[in-house]
């Protein structure tokens, strides 16, 4: 499950979840909220706030919204596994773990953070959130994409939402980013071109991370020395905190021999 991260660059150190109140589109986990806790009259620091036990279940559903059975739901901090749980037929799991509020910074809307969660299911693209300790009982229910794969030298569209998986590349707070992952088989040897354009007007370009086969690229377009038969993982990335849904067209293209 760290792996998942690694691969993709991740190395914040007590890095925490934030589930995205998004149950209407039935993207990402929800939290139910609860009252503020009542200002400091000290003047002073705050006293260490204790460390809390919470819940956290819900369902676990594809893009067309049938059940993932068999999805690894992990709760995690500082690349230690709290605690873990398979989906069962119907979707749903529920997993326990320990955390303290407010200890972890992150992007803005993440300041009650308690645990990044992980999900993994074959054939799906990963999701990955922090996880907000609002309540002892939090709600996730989340959606997965199926993986996109295509061959070099076709194309392929891509659709990002605020509750698509977090793909952070450094520990640098406003640094994180949103991702949407295709995988791309390369036919034969040579030098692979990707690009990703925006469909939409005045929508600035995402980047673009490329792995596999032991090597990789970073950039929009990349460009990639691919060998026949090797699936390369392509991530699109955006900027944490934008507004609406972006789309992109990813176009591949093959050079040499």
């Amino acid at each position: 499950m760290v792996n998942w991260l690694r691969r993709r660059g991740v190395s914040v150190v007590l890095l925490v979840t934030v589930f995205l109140a998004a149950a209407c589109e039935g993207r990402g986990p929800t939290t139910p909220t609860s009252p503020p806790p009542p200002p400091s009259t000290g003047g002073g620091p705050s006293p260490p706030r204790e460390s809390m036990a919470f819940e956290m279940s819900g369902v676990v559903t594809d893009d067309e919204g049938t059940p993932v059975p068999g999805a690894r739901i992990t709760v995690w901090l500082d690349y230690v596994d709290l605690s873990s749980a398979l989906t069962d037929e119907s979707g749903g799991y529920k997993v326990n773990f320990t955390g303290v509020p407010g200890l972890n910074k992150g992007p803005a809307g993440t300041e009650e953070a308690v645990a990044f969660a992980l999900v993994e299911a074959s054939g799906y693209e990963g999701y990955a959130r922090y996880v907000l300790g609002t309540t002892q009982y939090l709600v996730g229910n989340i959606q997965l994409h199926r993986i996109k794969r295509i061959t070099a030298g076709e194309s392929a569209a891509l659709t990002i939402s605020p509750d698509d998986t977090l793909c952070a590349t450094d520990a640098a707070v406003g640094d994180q980013t949103i991702c949407r992952t295709l995988r791309v088989v390369a036919a034969r040897n040579g030098i692979m071109r990707i690009e990703a354009v925006p469909t939409q007007a005045g929508s600035k370009l995402p980047m673009l991370r490329v792995y596999g086969g032991g090597t990789g690229a970073r950039g929009n377009p990349s460009l990639l020395q691919v060998a026949a038969g090797i699936e390369y993982t392509v991530d699109v990335e955006v900027a944490w905190g934008f507004n609406g849904s972006q789309s992109f067209v990813v176009k591949t293209s093959m050079a040499g021999g």
